[in-house]
């Protein structure tokens, strides 16, 4: 074949506005490549933006492909050589991460078929599309913003429902009005549930804990059941009442009542502020709590999520940024191979995505948004998720009409 020389002159020919380009761009790469060296001396002090790495932004880091793929535990391909360009560096980074996500993600995901995540603030859908398969929110612009993204939703009613009786301290209890209140949404839930643009209703977090009692917690369920008989109804609720029936409060509960039939998801929240003392220890207690308290209560057509925390913190004395990030992951990977092993868990939604200005006090202000392989690994669950589903035809419609126990014949409901 004929040799083929590099002729010097041809670089030349370039336009103004190309040289332009091409001016920005190689102060661009510069400029991430004096980041990325930075970070490989001082990757704990980085992140935490502290240290001898000055007043490096640690979100402007994540920005950039080589300095996010350098942080990342398990994956430090893209730094093992200095890319001369952005082109370089995003070519070896997408080589480390399909190399390294491949080998953690290699286990079934068994039933799961839901990911979503719990928000402190709020979200934007497009954050989630590709990866997630479900949100819940009240706000119904952002719901619509989902549906449009292939992103189905279910509707947050806690505010329908509960009220307190005096102060942000005081117990929860049910509205007298709900029921006027629940008719005033309904025509709205209605046209998002028959355009599909939700699938069910988050009835609220923590209730029993926080002082509804079973009696108005199944009473609220059954009404939205009347209405939609076909609809998903979940309920998060803390590890304690499940095992004891006791909410925050001291009143105690006949524990067999905590989870109302009417409710089709429970689920428990369980979070740790620090590394495990041993590998596992963190999805072993979690299972503990499913398995001891939710489930032996659990009815024929009842399933549950995992509500495990996933999240950093900068304000920890034993653990920084880096080693959430790290934990965390680990975590991720063995609540996921419990939770594909167990049919009747259907899906996870960590605590949290966004930052959370509040929560410095708790160790817990820094979102899955800005962890790296944590944010990583969450979102390849998501899409082998989405990959099962499309595999086995797994739409809406398929899952009502495989499961007529819960959904009446796969008829839906909607009230009319």
């Amino acid at each position: 074949s004929q040799q083929i020389h590099y002729q010097p002159e041809m670089a030349h020919h370039l336009t103004v506005a190309g040289t332009a380009a091409a001016m920005a761009r190689n102060k661009t790469c510069a400029y991430a490549a004096s980041v990325c060296e930075r970070a490989k001396s001082c990757k704990p002090q980085f992140v935490q933006n502290r240290g001898q790495c000055g007043p490096l932004a640690r979100r402007f880091c994540m920005r950039v492909s080589a300095a996010r793929w350098s942080l990342t535990p398990g994956c430090m391909e893209c730094l093992a050589a200095s890319p001369k360009s952005c082109d370089g560096i995003d070519r070896k980074c997408t080589n480390g991460r399909a190399a390294c996500t491949t080998k953690k993600m290699s286990a079934p995901v068994g039933g799961l078929r839901w990911l979503s995540f719990w928000d402190e603030n709020n979200y934007h859908p497009e954050e989630f599309q590709g990866w997630a398969t479900f949100g819940f929110s009240a706000n119904v612009t952002r719901i619509i913003a989902g549906a449009r993204r292939g992103l189905t939703h279910l509707l947050k009613v806690n505010g329908v429902f509960w009220e307190r009786t005096s102060g942000r301290t005081s117990p929860l209890r049910l509205r007298s009005d709900f029921q006027t209140r629940w008719d005033a949404v309904w025509p709205v839930a209605a046209k998002l549930y028959h355009r599909r643009a939700i699938f069910g209703f988050f009835l609220g977090d923590e209730l029993v804990w926080m002082g509804v009692t079973p009696h108005d917690l199944a009473a609220a369920a059954d009404t939205i059941k009347k209405d939609f008989p076909g609809a998903i109804i979940w309920v998060n609720e803390a590890a304690g009442v499940l095992a004891r029936g006791c909410n925050h409060y001291r009143v105690c509960h006949n524990v067999s009542e905590v989870i109302p039939a009417s409710v089709s998801w429970i689920s428990a929240d369980r979070y740790w502020s620090s590394p495990p003392h041993k590998p596992g220890a963190h999805a072993s207690s979690l299972r503990g709590i499913y398995e001891d308290r939710i489930f032996p209560r659990l009815l024929p057509h009842q399933r549950t999520l995992l509500v495990p925390g996933s999240f950093a913190s900068e304000r920890s004395k034993t653990c920084s940024a880096a080693c959430f990030d790290k934990f965390m992951t680990q975590d991720a990977l063995d609540y996921m191979q419990w939770a594909a092993s167990e049919p009747r868990i259907v899906g996870f939604a960590p605590y949290h995505w966004n930052n959370c200005p509040n929560c410095k006090k708790t160790r817990n202000e820094i979102g899955v948004k800005e962890m790296n392989s944590t944010r990583l690994t969450w979102q390849m669950l998501g899409k082998r998720i989405l990959e099962a589903r499309r595999a086995e035809n797994n739409s809406l419609e398929w899952y009502m009409s495989t499961h007529p126990d819960r959904y009446g014949g796969g008829s839906g409901g909607g009230g009319g």
